[in-house]
């Protein structure tokens, strides 16, 4: 059948048409396949960096596993990794040559870390804003000292990165194995790779701030936990009480109690035995000042000095500071009288020593006390150089409290009155009472 010129034509028409709309959605498949094929290459690079990065916690190794990573999938030949601490400003270069990866000093990099840190900062800052997020060094117009110390390292692209809007690094690729140069499309496509990768640098570097952290925490509580009370430090920790820097005026009340006869000791046993009876004597004290909410303020050589009412005041409703140290004082003549019938079996002789304690209630000033290499939270005040000569005139087994303390205590606890003794620096006698025994 033969078709009419004008059947001809509009059938060529139709033809060329349907060509057309064939060779648009073949174009389109393409083009589909081609994003499937990067999607497929981000998401396998993705997965490769972080099973490989999974149990780092260093920014710069975690950098280089990226740049081999990002090597490896764009075929490139030659790699540069930056990146700078966000504290001590110390970089790590990597420059990488194929499978051989190696990290430059700065003096191999003709640049101290400052150095380039400025020329790196420098670059940056004076990029324009509506530049491309990548550098393609070939498109480069004019020159920075940044700009010509990556050429001069074979590098073609640059992709800068950073953290929490820090500029802290970037990754650089170098020519590419057999074939062209980056397209637009394989730009992106690195773009979405490092901005992905960079979350496991943010998310190590947010880790080691938090070990960091965590680990001065514990390093703060064990310092405090020798000196006070664990549910006290709980409290320091939480942020309900405040050591002050500056001293300020409390009402506190100080025991001090002192070990007798402990220079006959040192001389009649070994060293290493007198060092287990001072750490058994020290160990059951601490804890008593601790069970009454007591800080432990200093060793005074055979002695203890500790402090109620400071950093913790107990308030209206609970056991006075000034009971809790009373009952602190005969708890400790108590436990003593064990830890020597233990000691005097283990030696295998009779040992002449006791305590003798000092108890005194009054205004101190309360603070950080020494010089900037060593500070230590302590009080000052008479009331303390009142305790201390307490604990010297207590005989063995003796405990001795001023009237201030016998007045303030809200339990009956039996003490008797003795003779005013004459304290130095104090215009008149002090009334003494001498504790008879526990609750009347």
């Amino acid at each position: 059948m033969t078709l009419p010129p004008n059947g001809v034509d509009e059938e060529i028409n139709n033809l060329t048409q349907q060509n057309q709309m064939l060779r648009r959605r073949i174009d389109a498949l393409e083009r589909n396949q081609r994003e499937l094929e990067n999607r497929i290459l981000q998401l396998r690079t993705l997965y490769e960096i972080g099973t490989e990065t999974a149990s780092m916690f260093e920014p710069a190794k975690i950098l280089q596993v990226i740049l081999s990573r990002v090597m490896g999938a764009f075929d490139a030949t030659t790699g540069l990794a930056l990146t700078v601490s966000e504290t001590d400003n110390e970089w790590s270069i990597t420059l990488q040559q194929g499978y051989t990866q190696r990290e430059w000093t700065a003096v191999s990099t003709k640049f101290v870390p400052q150095t380039l840190q400025e020329l790196y900062y420098s670059w940056s800052t004076e990029r324009s804003p509506s530049a491309p997020r990548w550098l393609v060094l070939s498109e480069a117009e004019g020159e920075s000292p940044f700009v010509d110390w990556i050429r001069q390292l074979d590098i073609r692209i640059w992709l800068p990165f950073t953290v929490n809007h820090l500029l802290i690094g970037g990754v650089g690729l170098g020519r590419r194995m057999g074939q062209n140069d980056f397209s637009s499309g394989d730009l992106m496509l690195l773009s979405g790779i490092i901005d992905n990768s960079v979350e496991r640098i943010k998310s190590a570097r947010l880790l080691d701030t938090l070990l960091h952290e965590q680990q001065e925490l514990y390093r703060t509580r064990g310092i405090f936990e020798q000196f006070m009370a664990p549910q006290v430090v709980d409290q320091l920790l939480d942020g309900q009480l405040k050591l002050s820097m500056e001293g300020h005026r409390r009402e506190v009340t100080v025991l001090v109690a002192d070990l007798r006869r402990s220079t006959e000791l040192v001389l009649r046993l070994e060293t290493e035995e007198m060092v287990r009876l001072l750490n058994d004597y020290f160990g059951e004290i601490t804890n008593i000042v601790f069970s009454y909410e007591g800080m432990v303020d200093k060793f005074l050589g055979d002695g203890v000095m500790a402090v109620f009412g400071a950093p913790i005041a107990h308030r209206e409703g609970e056991l006075d500071d000034a009971t809790r140290a009373v009952q602190a004082a005969l708890e400790m003549q108590n436990v003593l009288k064990g830890l020597l019938n233990s000691w005097e079996k283990r030696l295998g002789h009779t040992l002449e020593t006791g305590l003798g304690i000092g108890v005194c209630t009054g205004t101190a000033v309360v603070g950080n006390v020494g010089s900037v290499k060593r500070v230590e939270h302590t009080v000052i005040g008479p009331v303390v150089y009142l305790a201390s000569r307490l604990s010297k005139l207590a005989t063995s087994g003796q405990t001795l409290i001023d009237e201030e303390t016998y007045r303030c205590m809200s339990l009956p606890i039996g003490a008797e009155p003795l003779k005013p003794v004459a304290v130095k620096g104090f215009s008149r006698s002090v009334p003494v009472y001498k504790l008879t025994g526990g609750l009347d």
